[in-house]
């Protein structure tokens, strides 16, 4: 066997190059633990299924092209939005020391609901998605994007639900980017 095939053989074999067929990509392999239980009042489970009907077939498109999750677990906070260390310890994300940007809702959709820019052609469907968003917290100053992670970035866009008996939860949508 020559140089040149031995190489080429030794490229086919490295599973980082080639991974084998049962794996899956990386960007799907990230998992987390919830730590905080669900919340289950009548407005924080009618907004999650709002905003899980508004994202459904609607993908984030990076390096790869990720679905939107729902997002719903209780929130000792009225109306506070959480840091960073609070997504944490409330299981939302897996690595408190990761790099963490924070959007307003228009930073976060102006590139995504612009025809322009849309080559995946769903600038509509990301604008009714902001605009379910605006509704379901009551205004845009209500919700906030976190974009945690330096490549691989989990992308969560939150707001706080309040029901009945100060019940408060976390709602919202969770998704990856993938840039390099």
């Amino acid at each position: 066997m020559s140089d040149g095939d031995s190489s080429y053989l030794a490229m086919l074999n490295n599973p980082v190059i080639n991974p084998p067929a049962n794996s899956e990509p990386a960007a799907t392999q990230e998992t987390t633990t919830v730590n905080a239980p669900l919340a289950t009042f009548e407005a924080a489970t009618k907004a999650q299924k709002e905003l899980k009907d508004a994202s459904k077939n609607l993908e984030l498109i990076s390096e790869t092209e990720a679905e939107f999750q729902s997002v719903n677990v209780a929130w000792g906070k009225n109306t506070e939005l959480p840091t960073p260390e609070q997504l944490a310890q409330l299981g939302l994300i897996s690595d408190p020391a990761a790099p963490c940007k924070t959007k307003t809702l228009d930073q976060f959709f102006s590139t995504r609901t612009s025809e322009e820019s849309d080559s995946y052609g769903q600038a509509a469907r990301f604008r009714q998605l902001e605009a379910k968003l605006v509704e379901v917290f009551g205004g845009k100053d209500k919700a906030r994007v976190y974009q945690i992670g330096e490549y691989t970035i989990t992308v969560l866009i939150l707001g706080v639900i309040n029901g009945e008996n100060g019940n408060n939860a976390l709602v919202g949508l969770r998704s990856l980017l993938v840039q390099t």
